[in-house]
């Protein structure tokens, strides 16, 4: 399997992963982005 197919596989299960998961995997994106910044001040 090359890196390209392997890429857009991964890719291609984030996308369901997210249509999946919807708003709640959004809200915990957002929560971990906040804490990262928070930390890094």
């Amino acid at each position: 399997m090359s890196i390209k197919n392997k890429i857009s596989t991964i890719e291609g299960n984030k996308l369901r992963y997210e249509k999946e998961q919807g708003y709640t995997n959004g809200i915990l994106i957002a929560i971990e982005t906040v804490q990262i910044i928070k930390e890094e001040e």
